[in-house]
């Protein structure tokens, strides 16, 4: 009875596997570089009405359509998958796998004409996470430099401006979101005519009624980098919009603009100023001060104007975070000359002697230990702090450790 089963058994796997030829090409859940040569039975698979192993061939697709973007293979040969995958995308609500984000991906790696107009086709879709998946697709193209970079500029953003617009005011966030990712990384590249349309499309979104398609214009603009410097005055102004039907205490336009003053990059008085303002705020969340003290480390470089600014913000802030992201940017300024860096140790020290938050002095003493003898003039400070200590267990505390670093560098010297 015993054999009888267990031959059963061998019959009813030899039927599956004949009935699933693409199951031979993954025996193991694991495709060989020869098997992965095999187009037509990936192919056939994905045409099947039941297929476990769909996944495994949408990510081996992927694969083969990487080796196109480096002309090893020829597209021609993968572009057959190409109305199975939309299709599969599009009824991607009727299917438990693949993920839809992995169908997008294998379009975006097969590339081609075929495959744009299928993203593009997801990107109409009605159903919020196959436009994301689309959109995403898009990102893979535009930020790995694949082959097909130049066409999709050409496609979506210089010769159909509406889906610019379409998209920027998407009601999904997170594809306005990855719109402005998408765009920014096309300015470098962008011709005079193309990038000022881009921008003009993008600037008009800053005046949107939405809060999160004003937040995306900021973002877009920063992400553009030096090519947004025309705009830098609207972004000024849209870092005082505090408006936010959804989440106001989180002011997401004004944080955006904060950040993108940031990545544009130029030193000007009004700049400053604005960003300045933003880090006083003391009214407004913690965050918006958080994005103005990354901003001026990018923008001020190491005028004396922002490194007492920042220095008054360590001293100070009634927030912790918004304090220890200004030790971060003074420590990271430190290293232009020998002058600001004993500027800012002294501004080290002074916290030491003034600021008991156990965590910007364990912030302070990692950057001190990190200046190595350079911070010779701490020691005094720190001496006092571990002769005070030395009866209890704090004697090994951070602060000893920070000693031990400057004296063990200044024996070296």
């Amino acid at each position: 009875m015993k054999r009888i089963v267990t031959g059963i058994l061998f019959l009813s796997l030899f039927l599956l596997a004949e009935a699933n030829p693409w199951a031979q090409v993954f025996p193991t859940m694991s495709v060989s570089s020869e098997e992965q040569k095999e187009v037509a039975t990936l192919i056939k698979g994905l045409k099947s009405s039941y297929n476990g192993y769909l996944k495994e061939i949408i990510e081996k697709l992927g694969q083969t359509g990487l080796k196109t973007q480096r002309a090893a293979v020829s597209r021609a040969d993968l572009e057959e998958a190409v109305p199975e995958l939309l299709r599969l995308m599009v009824n991607w609500e009727q299917t438990v796998w693949p993920s839809v984000e992995s169908i997008a991906d294998t379009l975006a790696k097969i590339g081609g004409a075929q495959a744009m107009a299928a993203l593009k086709n997801g990107l109409e879709h009605r159903h919020y996470q196959i436009r994301r998946a689309a959109m995403k697709g898009l990102i893979l193209i535009s930020v790995e430099n694949l082959k097909d970079k130049a066409i999709l500029f050409n496609e979506f953003l210089k010769n159909n401006n509406h889906y610019l617009r379409k998209l920027i005011g998407d009601e999904d966030h997170q594809i306005r979101r990855d719109i402005a990712v998408v765009v920014g990384h096309f300015a470098d590249g962008a011709d005079r005519k193309s990038l000022e349309n881009l921008i003009k499309i993008v600037k008009a979104k800053l005046l949107d009624k939405i809060p999160r398609v004003r937040q995306s214009a900021a973002l877009t603009l920063g992400y553009m980098g030096r090519a947004a410097e025309p705009e830098i005055f609207a972004l000024i102004l849209a870092s005082k919009d505090y408006r936010d039907d959804e989440w106001e205490k989180f002011c997401p336009v004004a944080q955006a603009a904060i950040w993108a003053l940031g990545e544009v990059g130029v030193d000007r008085p009004d700049v400053i100023e604005a960003l300045l303002a933003a880090l006083n705020n003391k009214t407004e969340t913690l965050f918006l001060r958080v994005a103005a003290v990354t901003a001026l480390q990018k923008v001020g470089g190491v005028s004396d104007e922002v490194i007492l600014a920042l220095r008054d913000t360590a001293l100070s802030d009634h927030e912790s975070l918004v304090a220890g992201y200004a030790v971060d940017a003074l420590y990271g300024m430190a290293t232009a000359d020998d002058r600001v860096m004993d500027q800012i140790i002294d501004i080290f020290i002074k916290i030491l002697k003034e600021v008991d938050d156990s965590y910007i002095r364990f912030k302070v003493l990692m950057k001190l230990g990190g200046m190595g003898a350079k911070a010779q003039k701490a020691i005094p400070v720190l001496e006092k702090i571990v002769g005070a200590s030395s009866a209890s267990f704090s004697a090994y505390s951070a602060e000893r450790e920070t000693l031990e670093k400057i004296k063990k560098d200044l024996r070296k010297k």
